[in-house]
């Protein structure tokens, strides 16, 4: 909600929470079989040294020793998925893995409004910092001559995700043969279909912003809807100053069946796979193209032994639209 008042732990506890009331058995059950966590490592607000013990005291889950990691940027909530889900599969892991993260960012803005300060307020300290997974924290190499590469694409604001994508999603109209104009409205027609599921009033409550608009209201820039990052509008971007917390279960089968929960809340991890993008965005061999999401997705599918035919949705996760997603 938009009330504030929450820290990134306790947004967590709140979605927790609502995770253990869907598997329909006692709270104790699931949270006694609860022995790794991972959380990405960003927006935590400075609330403790280690997260995850946090959040681990404060709903009684004893973690086994090194497996409270949190480290790791915007993807590393997948990240995480695919390797706990790889180590109930290889027997690794026998008992729950819970994958959480909050972000607090509007109740930190009205902190900072309020005059309160310039931080939410700092919570317990754990004897020592969480574990880092190195499939969460990896960077891509960087090559020998790449290093004077980066530095000229932070020189020139290409660190920034809104300013990358603006180049990759021109590079992808071009690429495609549309007009400014005509390429402004095909992003504002898909955000105005996002619009419409936000406006739904069983989705209000769900949306920070449950307001239906056309696609000329997304595309075209106004004084409310300014410019961003061309193509970017305003309604185009994610809003990160948001208070959300999420939370998932990963168990095997048949720990879920021990434990006593109902097969028709089961929800099947097919397969899984990772790739990671050149570092540089100068050594890309172009930009409305990836191989990284290429590569991925096929090996995604062989591991699933599915085809592209088998899947009837996708959820691709961008800060921004980003076109050549898809």
């Amino acid at each position: 909600g938009q009330d504030g008042g929450f820290t990134p732990v306790t947004l967590m506890q709140k979605a927790l929470g609502i995770a253990l009331d869907d598997t329909g058995v006692s709270h104790d059950s699931i949270i006694g079989a609860i022995d790794t966590m991972g959380m990405p490592g960003f927006n935590m607000a400075g609330e403790t040294n280690n997260p995850p013990w946090l959040l681990a005291k404060k709903m009684g889950i004893d973690l086994l020793p090194g497996r409270d990691c949190n480290t790791g940027q915007g993807s590393s909530g997948q990240l995480y998925m695919c390797q706990f889900c790889n180590d109930i599969a290889d027997g690794i892991e026998t008992g729950i893995a819970l994958v959480a993260q909050g972000e607090a960012r509007h109740s930190l803005r009205q902190v900072m409004k309020s005059g309160q300060g310039r931080s939410l307020p700092h919570d317990e300290d754990a004897p020592s910092r969480p574990t880092t997974l190195r499939i969460v924290d990896g960077r891509g190499v960087v090559r020998v001559g790449e290093e004077e590469m980066m530095r000229q694409e932070t020189m020139h604001g290409l660190s920034a995700p809104n300013w990358a994508y603006a180049v990759y999603d021109n590079a992808v109209r071009a690429a495609d043969g549309r007009s400014i104009e005509d390429h402004q409205l095909y992003i504002g027609q898909i955000f105005a279909d996002y619009s419409k599921v936000a406006a739904k009033p069983e989705n209000q409550e769900h949306a920070w912003f449950p307001d239906e608009r056309t696609a000329e209201e997304v595309g075209i820039p106004v004084p409310s809807n300014r410019m961003i990052g061309f193509p970017y509008t305003k309604y185009m971007c994610a809003f990160n100053e948001i208070d959300m917390g999420a939370a998932v279960l990963l168990t095997s089968v048949g720990k879920a069946k021990e434990l006593g929960i109902s097969p028709d809340k089961f929800c099947y991890i097919h397969a899984t796979a990772s790739t990671e993008e050149d570092s540089s965005l100068l050594s890309r061999p172009n930009y409305y193209t990836s191989t990284q999401h290429e590569v991925g997705f096929k090996q995604l599918l062989a591991n699933a032994g599915k085809t592209a035919a088998d899947v009837s949705g996708y959820d691709i996760c961008t800060c921004q639209h980003l076109t050549s997603a898809s």
